[in-house]
């Protein structure tokens, strides 16, 4: 089986179920299908609805206690190593960002697949839309299919993020020493060791 548009070859997702054919496409047009004994069919993508940017503001919640502001605001996403408050800057664990989406009702129906694209995430996530978890994600292309949990209108989004435990080290590592060294260390190994217990 080929598919073609424009008379050049399609990039597109064939599934078979049965004795039917199917064909995913991102992109709208006409595509023909052609099989091996020969035969053509055509299929028309009808427009696919633009991307929905989520540019903000968000609302980041941060675990109490840790050192840093249980909650900010980001009118646009940055990462928290940018950010100047070294609450933020240097926080390691996992924050929430929180912020609605408005899916038009015209955009939800069993035709579109609805996919949430994150972008770079540091280090990995878990999407929540209208409280059901949408699954971890773990490496690129750090995408979540939501279709099915989606409603017309507005949708509540909350992305849980953690990041390595190396952030809050290069934090701690700016603070003076609260400790002693010596260069014996009662041992054949190299390095420093404790002048006495802090």
């Amino acid at each position: 089986v080929s598919v073609e548009q424009n008379g050049n070859p399609a990039d597109v997702i064939l599934k078979r179920k049965g004795d039917r054919l199917f064909l995913k496409s991102t992109e709208e047009g006409e595509f023909v299908i052609k099989t091996s004994d020969g035969k053509s069919k055509k299929v028309i993508v009808p427009p696919v609805p633009e991307p929905i940017e989520l540019t903000g503001p968000w609302q980041v919640s941060f675990p109490a206690g840790w050192g840093s502001p249980e909650q900010i605001q980001l009118p646009t996403l940055i990462s928290w190593s940018d950010h100047n408050d070294p609450g933020v800057k240097y926080f390691s664990g996992t924050a929430v960002y929180h912020t609605q989406i408005d899916v038009p009702a015209k955009n939800i129906t069993k035709n579109y697949k609805h996919v949430l694209y994150l972008g770079d995430v540091q280090v990995i996530a878990e999407v929540f839309v209208n409280g059901k978890s949408q699954g971890l994600l773990w490496k690129e292309p750090y995408k979540a299919d939501i279709t099915n949990s989606l409603k017309p209108g507005n949708n509540k989004l909350e992305i849980k993020v953690a990041n390595l435990w190396v952030n809050r080290l290069i934090g701690d590592n700016q603070f003076p020493e609260d400790c002693e060294w010596t260069a014996n260390t009662c041992s054949t190994a190299d390095g420093l060791g404790l002048a006495k217990m802090p």
